[in-house]
């Protein structure tokens, strides 16, 4: 069932942090006024929202700052000295959809465009963005998807990814931006210094999402404050450098929408669009990754995962 809650409009009444449309950013930092200034300790950058229907992040970020988490973050927060917390989208949030005119997602492409933006929304909304990757040191990206899905982590690259086995995550995802372009994980990658990630969460609208994008959230900073986690349970490490696109005619056979890490044989039918069969062409079979179960035409169906 849909959460009633999964579409944050109203602004802030009560004095605590709330992440909303009309008030899509705010930044933490110490209380300098009591001698806690850190300039020299990690800056954090959280985004939610970058796709408006994928809204867990938000929610986890408003039932955080509710519950006083980031009222208390600076008492114990170690190596940390800000940080920022952005909702990526507003406009697609608003209207509860992926977005409005592109996808916000995959514009991060040429550097004088990204920090100049353009006439679309999405492409306005990119010069903000990037300059808050770019002042982070370390940056979480939470996102959801449209099929039902075990929770996973995308790290930027080798540096990120000792930070994404800490997570509350089933699978580790290398090589994931290598068959994508234009993300923010991509600007961010720009910097090998930058500890960047991406958790998908769940699917869209499912309350367990909300769940793990907070244990997500309170966990990353804890990594991000020096709190290595002890206990980091072994991950499936999946290398995923290849996809298949969306084309014209797509179609599951009977309608039947493949179940997130479905493991696949080789040359086994898959799909179906108006160039013809797509079966599996590995021969050591191969895991589905993230399967659309709304399909766009020229965004992906899925992603190939074979085992690392």
């Amino acid at each position: 069932p849909a959460l009633p809650h999964l579409t944050p409009h109203s602004s802030n009444n009560n004095g605590e942090m709330r992440l909303t449309v009309e008030e899509p950013v705010h930044r933490l930092r110490r209380d300098e006024t009591r001698g806690e200034t850190c300039e020299a300790g990690q800056k954090v950058l959280i985004t939610a929202g970058v796709h408006g229907n994928e809204q867990c992040g938000i929610v986890a970020v408003n039932e955080l700052a509710k519950e006083g988490f980031f009222d208390e973050l600076w008492k114990d927060c170690g190596d940390i000295a800000e940080v920022e917390i952005m909702m990526g989208n507003p406009g697609a949030v608003a209207k509860n959809e992926r977005f409005v005119d592109v996808n916000l997602n995959r514009i991060f492409l040429q550097e004088d465009k990204v920090l100049e933006g353009g006439d679309k929304y999405e492409e306005s909304l990119t010069p903000a963005l990037a300059r808050a990757i770019d002042r982070s040191t370390w940056y979480l990206d939470l996102h959801s998807t449209s099929a039902p899905t075990p929770c996973f982590c995308i790290p930027a690259g080798q540096g990120s990814i000792a930070v994404s086995e800490s997570l509350p995550v089933e699978y580790v995802l290398e090589d994931l931006l290598s068959s994508l372009e234009g993300t923010t994980l991509h600007w961010a990658a720009r910097d090998p210094e930058k500890v960047a990630v991406c958790v998908e969460c769940g699917q869209h609208e499912d309350p367990r999402s909300v769940v793990l994008a907070k244990t997500a959230i309170v966990q990353f900073l804890a990594e991000a404050a020096g709190k290595i986690n002890p206990d980091r349970a072994a991950k499936h490490v999946l290398s995923c450098s290849q996809k298949q696109d969306v084309r014209p005619g797509f179609r599951y056979p009977a309608g039947c929408v493949p179940h997130a890490f479905q493991h696949v044989e080789h040359d086994e039918l898959l799909a179906l669009d108006d160039e013809g069969e797509i079966r599996c062409p590995f021969a050591g079979g191969a895991y589905l990754i993230m399967p659309t179960a709304h399909s766009i035409v020229g965004e992906e169906a899925w992603f190939w995962g074979l085992e690392s």
